[in-house]
């Protein structure tokens, strides 16, 4: 990291942390430690890029999809604002619309709203810090596992395109979202979407609403090359 200097690199120390903090997940294998070790982790992934004076490293602390749902642990994970550069949640359509996990303009306000409770409440203080969708996307298909009993389901195109709408309503809305300064669009396989035919499992019906999406003002308004609102 140090190498490519000045360009800046994001740095994620441990990916979703509410996720595999042992104060909110109740699966064992999961658990990667308490959320005061999580947080010591990270002042000393940082401390450490210090000591190699590393200078253009910018640390982000990236929250699952799920984030909303273990508000809770947020303080006991949360480094402290010396320590963290960004803060990200992440936001995946992983069911039909008409299901919690399908609504992505209801995933994202509960998502955003969160963050608002921890500053209000003082856990965040500096008002001024930028947040951002870390990681988000429409999946082609539902979870599942047919040998639990509940074999993955398709999710409509339909639904998939509403949720690109819905984001775009999201970053376009700076009255709301005001605080959102980035926007990353996951692309694994089941949530890709591209033009190429070629591609595993473009989704190339949707390119057309992701680059209408990618095309709002907004991503333009600094308009320096970068992918932030």
């Amino acid at each position: 990291i140090k190498a490519v200097a000045p360009h800046k690199v994001m740095i994620a120390p441990g990916f979703e942390p509410d996720g595999h903090a042992a104060e909110s997940q109740n699966r064992s294998r999961l658990v990667y430690g308490t959320g005061n070790e999580y947080r010591l982790m990270y002042r000393n992934f940082r401390e450490q890029f210090a000591k190699q004076n590393v200078t253009n490293a910018v640390f982000v602390l990236d929250l699952s999809s799920n984030a909303h749902n273990t508000a809770f642990v947020f303080p006991e994970l949360y480094p402290g604002d010396e320590y963290v550069d960004w803060i990200f949640f992440n936001l995946f359509q992983s069911k039909k619309q008409t299901m919690a996990k399908g609504n992505c303009t209801t995933i994202a306000t509960t998502q955003y709203k969160m963050l608002e409770l921890q500053l209000s409440t003082g856990v965040i203080k500096d008002a001024l810090k930028p947040w951002g969708v870390g990681a988000w996307g429409t999946m082609n298909s539902t979870f599942g596992d047919p040998k639990d009993g509940y074999p993955a389901q398709p999710i409509p195109t339909a639904d998939r395109q509403l949720c690109l709408q819905q984001m775009a309503a999201v970053f376009a809305d700076r009255q709301h979202f005001g605080r959102l300064k980035a926007s990353i669009y996951f692309d694994s396989l089941n949530s890709l979407i591209s033009p190429n035919p070629q591609t595993p499992y473009p989704s190339a019906e949707l390119a057309p609403t992701l680059r209408s999406l990618l095309h709002l003002p907004v991503f333009a308004a600094n308009d320096n090359g970068s992918a932030t609102l």
